[in-house]
């Protein structure tokens, strides 16, 4: 997915994805993605979920303030026009979460590409 500079992409998921320390059977912790960004900035990856927290779950790269307010760091170099795969431990990270919604941004540059979310 292409996302231009200055967007942000929702994606409403069809159920909710619920992450758990201890995941059962249809239940997550983990989250792997890909990105490859043009023009230097950075790139987001966030949740919408259910409960409302004062700070989001979102990750980000690059260099500058964290992305869209609140972002929990990767990357802190500029990112190079390589494709870059991250894991991260969701659970860890953000604790039991309920996500609805992903979102993908691009706050600043000129594009980045998306693939392989899981």
């Amino acid at each position: 997915m292409r996302i231009d500079a200055d967007g942000r992409y929702r994606l409403k998921l069809p159920a909710e994805i619920h992450v758990r320390e201890e995941p059962a059977p249809g239940e997550h912790r983990y989250l792997r993605f890909a990105f490859r960004k043009f023009g230097g900035g950075r790139v987001s990856v966030g949740f919408d979920h259910a409960d409302n927290r004062e700070k989001l779950a979102r990750y980000d790269a690059g260099t500058g303030p964290p992305s869209h307010g609140f972002a929990r760091r990767l990357w802190e170099l500029p990112l190079p026009p390589e494709w870059i795969v991250q894991t991260v431990d969701v659970y860890q990270h953000f604790g039991i979460l309920d996500v609805q919604a992903l979102e993908l941004g691009v706050p600043d540059g000129r594009y980045a590409l998306f693939d392989h979310v899981y």
